[in-house]
């Protein structure tokens, strides 16, 4: 008797093009909360959004503010398949 686990592969292409992006909600969900445990679990911060803040929380519980988000205007929308780079400090 067999225990493999089978998982239906799909062609994420095909959602993409789609108006539907409950499924890439869903997905990136799940991403975020796996990415959460896992650096809880190795004691790594977690860093976020909060109340207009980049917050980075640590293990212990504290929290430290990192930069302040002076105005939504900076936010902008972003194209498919578009390079990010970000300067470092």
């Amino acid at each position: 008797m067999s225990n493999d686990i089978r998982f239906e592969l799909y062609d994420l292409g095909d959602f993409e093009d789609s108006s539907d992006y409950q499924f890439f909600e869903m997905i990136g969900k799940r991403a975020a909360a796996n990415a959460i445990n896992e650096n809880k679990a190795l004691g790594l911060p977690v860093t976020y959004l909060k109340e207009k803040w980049v917050v980075r929380e640590y293990t212990d519980g504290r929290i430290e503010k990192i930069v302040k988000i002076e105005s939504e205007s900076r936010l902008r929308e972003f194209k498919k398949g578009e390079v990010i780079h970000i300067p470092k400090r």
